[in-house]
């Protein structure tokens, strides 16, 4: 049975809908629900001449609470596409030494979401840097909460719309940091 463009763009507006509230609810069954990382969870369909891509984004630290991190002494993440097929742990730290500039940056603007003030920028940053050293030295268990509401979904499409549109995992899936 053909599948027209009309139910194609439905089946995905439904995907792309189920994952995103399914992310948000797993956060809030991890006790995070109604933060920053759950507010910031979006998505959007591209539908091409030749392909489909469905976008999903959220604040950049989701990559972390999502899979985890290894404590020190792993091999450091070296970029790419992010699967949430994939059973791997991508993210660890490397061998090098002090935290990176932006993630110093970003935790030090996490802990003011949080409402942690500073009386200096250098206080802010000391404190940021120490919140890092203790994330490379005890890693970050993961929750899964966006890969499993990914993973769930995805295993619910329509067959007739993977054969169709010859769908890979690969080209389905592009996970973006805002």
């Amino acid at each position: 049975m053909p599948l027209d463009l009309k139910v194609f763009n439905e089946i995905l507006a439904d995907f792309t809908t189920s994952v995103i509230s399914d992310a948000r609810q797993n956060l809030v069954n991890e006790g995070k629900g109604g933060s920053n990382l759950a507010n910031s969870i979006d998505g959007r369909i591209k539908v091409m001449k030749n392909s489909v891509l469905v976008e999903f984004e959220m604040e950049d630290y989701g990559f972390y609470v999502d899979r985890g991190v290894k404590p020190s002494g792993g091999q450091q993440y070296q970029g790419g596409d992010f699967d949430p097929m994939s059973d791997e742990e991508p993210f660890a730290f490397g061998t090098y030494q002090p935290p990176a500039k932006r993630m110093v940056k970003n935790l030090g603007n996490w802990m003011e979401s949080k409402g942690r003030t500073f009386d200096s920028q250098g206080d802010k940053h000391r404190a940021a840097f120490s919140l890092a050293l203790y994330i490379r030295e005890t890693g970050i268990p993961k929750t899964l909460f966006f890969t499993e509401a990914y993973r769930k979904h995805f295993n619910k499409l329509p067959q007739a719309l993977i054969d169709k549109f010859g769908f890979e995992i690969d080209k389905l899936y592009n996970f973006l940091i805002k």
